[in-house]
């Protein structure tokens, strides 16, 4: 995940740089194709790692919540075989 964040900083970083390069007036010419073509590939790249970041995170919150609903349901037929022994033995 750690990574995934350094990409995007990166990612952020090139954005900013070809928003900077952008002309207040853009002609038809091979530098504004490329600063367009780069912006392009730069917001795909964003978008790119940003969901695989929020995936993996929604992939963590389902890992921890498997984690919790098999310990309480190990706690409740724990419970449950404790109270058949106790109603069994009165």
């Amino acid at each position: 995940m750690r990574q995934r964040g350094i990409y995007l900083l990166c990612g952020a970083a090139c954005f900013c740089l070809g928003l900077a390069k952008l002309p207040l007036q853009l002609q038809a010419g091979l530098p504004s194709l490329f600063v367009v073509v780069w912006l392009t590939v730069m917001g795909l790249f964003l978008i790119a790692n940003l969901n695989d970041l929020m995936r993996q995170v929604r992939i963590r919150q389902r890992r921890k919540e498997a984690e919790r609903r098999r310990q309480w349901l190990e706690a409740e037929q724990r419970w449950r075989r404790r109270q058949r022994l106790t109603i069994h033995y009165r």
